[in-house]
């Protein structure tokens, strides 16, 4: 289990940042002390809106329609 910790904006930013530059969700959680699912929801803005940073879109999948 992962401890929680309180981010700075600037660790939002960074973070928000390396995934937008393909870094896995894992390891961005295991550098920043954080678990994966809390990852997920700051890179697509779910938490810490305000924090700025690119936005990570729900992905739309064409299955040939």
């Amino acid at each position: 289990m992962v401890a929680h910790r309180k981010l700075s904006d600037q660790q939002v930013l960074d973070l928000r940042e390396l995934r937008k530059a393909g870094a896995n969700q894992l390891d961005l959680a295991a550098d920043f002390g954080i678990s994966q699912s809390q990852v997920s929801k700051i890179v697509r803005g779910l938490r810490w809106q305000k924090a700025g940073g690119p936005i990570q879109r729900k992905r739309r999948y064409n299955r040939g329609r």
